[in-house]
This record gives C-alpha cells, structure tokens and sequence, in this order.
C-alpha cells in the first residue's frame, strides 16, 4: 500500500472510514503520526531517544520507524534514508552493536530491518543471517530438552550452555515473523525447532506464559499452580503460531474473552496495578488483528482519543519504555492498521505479520 492510497483524497479517505467501521478521524491520526516520525528522522537518517540512553545509538528506533514508515511506502525519502542508514551501520558489524557494553536489542533490530526492507522486496541476507545465528540449537550446545531450545534472547552474543541470558516469546515472536517475511518456509528446520519453544509455552486453553528461561519475566506471576496467561504474551503467541503455520483459533478465543479495553488483560488481580498500562501501547499493536470487530472498534476510538496534539502518542506509565514517543507511536500506528478484518488486510497488503 502506497501512501498515496492509503490516504488519498477526502473523499476516499472518508470511504475507507465507511467501509471499516472507522471515523475519517483514525486516517488523520494515522497521517499526523507519519508526519511526526518522519519530522523526528535525523541528517543521518537515524531516530535516535531523546528519553533514553539505551535507544540514542540508532539502530533499534531507525528500523522500527522505517518499518513503519515503509508500510505507506517503500520509495519515501525518509525510508529510504532510514534504509541508508541501515546499511551503512551493517559495514561496521550487527545492527545494535555498535556499543558493545551497551546493546541495542540486536535481535529485534535485525528483525525489524528486515522488515522494513521487506515492504520494497529487498530483505539483507545478512539480517536473515544473523537472526539464524541467534537461535539456541544443538550447534550451540543445547538439547531439545533445553529450556531456551529453539528460541531467541536479545542476541548480543551466542550463548552456550547452562546460561542462556535473557530469552522470551516476544523476541522470538519477531524473528520468527521476520524470517517468513525474509522467504523461509514455515516447514524450515529453524522453524521447527521454534516450534519446540513456543509450543512450550501453550497452555491448553489456548493462553500464553512469555518465558521458559527467565521467572520474572512471566509478568502475571503464577495461579493455580502453573505460569498465568496474559494479553501481550497470548498475542505473540498467536503471531509465533502462525508464522509457524501453526492453528490459533483457542488463543484467538482466549484473546477476544479476555481483552479489557485501555488496559492489557491478565493484571486484574496483579499487585502492581502498572503492568496492566505499561504495556498497553505493544498490546494494542500485537492483539489488534485477532480481536472481535466490536473490539477493534472501540480500540481504534481509544487510540484516536489518546494521540498528542504533535501526532505522536506516549504512555504515562515509564515501565517498559513506551514513554518515548518514538517506541509508542510506531506501535500506536500498527495497532491502527492492524485492527482490520482479515480479508481487508489481505486486500490492501497492509497485514501486519
């Protein structure tokens, strides 16, 4: 989808709106928020936090926006500059490190590039590459009765066993995503063994726990004896399932009967009362293209409510860094985007996965 057709004219601006069970209003948002992040892209061609240390290097905010960006249109200037950019950051090595005592998230930074690059037909091998690497196999060390088998972490460095550092569905999610988006098949060996993975986490209603490796990591903690389920984890869940080729239809179930408007579902009962804001703008843009029409609705309306009057969004809660308007306001953009049935996705190839 170019942006030409996605905004058009007023008129066919108002179309859409009709034909979606959306206002006029949800393009505006999603113009004025293309005006903010390409009014935010540097000389270089890099986004770079204003908010955070960690993110002021480039590489992990530059292909999230480019992704972004690229969904409009993958001959844009600012894309192209992103993409630029990007490119010149591989000749030095691995996209997000570039500060080895600093990691920028490598491997979901190499997933988004790839996406990003995908949108025009042009995915780097070396991205695919080093996704690949990332993975924890038996060339590495671990077993298929290993924890993290199967899996990503941050990817900073490989690592061997006992110590798998930081691995979880949410990482794994998007390398999965981008290897499909980069030509491998779901019947691919490094699929399979993410299979392992995924299918670790499945509970038998169709919910998600995030993580194998890290306990803290599983945010709503435990009930009943076993890891709770909760809203971003069973939305990356479902993603990892069908990049896997895999049947989702019991966590699409377990996703539409659990949702909460303006909040992520699985924290009603949690001690801290943040989690279920902190992550609401990566629910939003995860869980939109698997809730019910009514849902997606009433998301679009919260989301047109919430955007800034620059055309960004920010989250007032701090905890996972979506006060930065450069990690909200992608996210806000594909939650837009994705809360579209499936077949208008399909026809106008703006599907999120």
């Amino acid at each position: 989808m170019t942006r030409r057709e996605f905004f058009g004219s007023s008129a066919s601006a108002v179309l859409w709106g009709c034909r979606r069970g959306a206002g006029p209003n949800d393009v505006a948002a999603v113009r004025a928020a293309v005006e903010f992040l390409e009014s935010e892209q540097q000389d270089d061609g890099a986004w770079r936090s204003r908010t955070y240390g960690l993110l002021s290097g480039g590489d992990s905010l530059t292909a999230l926006a480019t992704a972004t960006l690229a969904r409009f249109d993958p001959k844009a200037e600012s894309v192209e500059r992103g993409l630029t950019y990007l490119d010149g950051r591989r000749k030095a090595g691995p996209l997000g490190l570039a500060d080895p005592g600093m990691p920028d998230y490598p491997v979901f930074t190499h997933a988004l590039a790839v996406k990003a690059c995908a949108s025009g037909g042009q995915v780097r091998a070396r991205d695919l590459k080093f996704l690949l690497s990332r993975q924890f196999t038996d060339a590495d060390g671990w077993s298929e009765v290993s924890a993290p088998y199967g899996a990503w972490g941050m990817g900073a460095v490989v690592h061997p066993p006992p110590e798998a550092g930081h691995v979880d569905l949410s990482m794994t999610r998007h390398a999965l995503e981008a290897l499909r988006a980069g030509g491998i098949p779901s019947a691919a060996p490094v699929m399979e063994r993410a299979r392992v993975f995924v299918e670790r986490l499945r509970h038998d209603d169709g919910g998600f726990h995030f993580s194998t490796v890290v306990p803290e990591a599983n945010k709503a903690g435990r009930a009943d004896g076993a890891w709770a389920s909760y809203g971003t984890a069973v939305a990356d869940g479902i993603r990892s399932l069908e990049a896997l080729g895999l049947p989702s239809d019991a966590s699409r179930a377990w996703l539409a009967a659990h949702h909460r408007a303006g909040v992520v579902s699985g924290f009603e009962d949690h001690p801290d009362s943040r989690w279920k804001d902190g992550l609401w703008f990566y629910y939003a843009a995860s869980a939109a293209p698997f809730l019910a029409p009514a849902q997606q609705e009433e998301l679009r309306a919260d989301l047109v409510r919430r955007q800034r009057p620059d055309g960004s969004w920010a989250n007032p809660e701090k905890l996972v860094k979506e006060d930065d308007p450069l990690i909200a306001t992608p996210l806000a953009v594909e939650a837009l985007l994705g809360s579209r049935t499936r077949k208008e996705r399909s026809v106008d190839g703006a599907a999120l996965s």
